[in-house]
């Protein structure tokens, strides 16, 4: 009549963690009666075996369909239960209703699978692998483009945008790269932007940084990098260090007619070049005569 808890977790946790022997050791005390509750991460979803269960229930927690069924299989005594416990219309209780259509689907398709002359499958199997092969040529053939227009980006015409709002930023030349830095220092795109700065600046090494850049649409305000100078060139203004995934690249061809669009999470991704900061070059005294 008393509650007797027990916690299990994998050993990959941020707060705690269990190493193998340890779970062993805790479904081991909850299969012989020792606890009567057990308070675990979703790493029990999978190879959990404990015929005493007699109920499952899950609080706020709802992955794939296959998870669903696993969850509910943990239950396996006569007259056991499975629930889930989320508010009405909640993200978790749409999946939940998506990943039971999803089992009703597989059910479905089993069933179909099953009443299906061999020939049939057979010639269903033929049917996709062609459909598959059309699907990779297109594909080929597209990224064969892509490829193809992968110039340096002084002679790219194409606009930068924020990902998130699609609000235009500037030209896709004004960028330029040092070392892993891929920033933008043209004064027009200070026009484009917000600059949320920092009480204090930052040093770290050869990099002053002042705050973060904002994108300049009102209703969005996406961070899209940093406002940084770097302290070892002082012909350099203010700058605004990019991120990449934080941006939408739209490329035009030589004619203006065709446009691609790039969304990538790092620069090196990305089908063209972006041309690295001249560096200052030592002056070049005349000798004497």
């Amino acid at each position: 009549s008393f509650v007797r808890p027990c916690w299990l977790v994998g050993q990959n946790g941020s707060d705690y963690t269990k190493t193998i022997n340890e779970q062993d050791e805790t479904l081991k005390i909850f299969r012989n009666g020792q606890c009567n509750v057990m308070i675990a991460t979703n790493v029990v979803e999978e190879g959990l075996d404990v015929p005493q269960c007699s109920y499952v229930i899950r609080y706020e927690y709802v992955s794939n369909e296959v998870g669903t069924i696993q969850a509910r299989g943990r239950a396996r005594t006569e007259n056991s239960a499975y629930y889930l416990i989320t508010a009405e219309e909640s993200l978790n209780h749409l999946r939940e209703e998506m990943n039971r259509y999803k089992e009703e689907e597989m059910d479905l398709a089993l069933s179909e699978w099953k009443n299906t002359l061999p020939d049939v499958i057979k010639r269903i199997i033929q049917r996709e692998k062609i459909n598959l092969n059309e699907i990779q040529i297109s594909e080929a053939m597209k990224t064969a483009h892509r490829s193809s227009i992968r110039l340096s980006s002084t002679i790219v015409n194409g606009n930068l945008s924020c990902r998130s709002c699609g609000y235009y930023l500037g030209e896709i030349d004004w960028l330029r790269k040092r070392k892993h830095i891929y920033f933008v220092y043209d004064e027009e795109l200070f026009k484009r932007v917000e600059i949320e700065r920092k009480n204090k600046p930052e040093h770290k090494h050869e990099i002053q940084l002042n705050g973060k850049v904002l994108c300049g649409n009102r209703q969005c305000r996406e961070k899209l990098g940093g406002a940084q100078l770097f302290t070892d060139r002082p012909d350099i203004q203010e700058m605004c260090a990019l991120k990449c995934d934080a941006l939408k690249f739209c490329c035009v061809d030589e004619n203006n007619e065709l446009s691609t669009t790039f969304i990538k999470k790092k620069w090196a991704d990305l089908p063209f070049t972006i041309v690295d900061l001249e560096e200052i070059k030592p002056p070049v005294y005349a000798e004497k005569q």
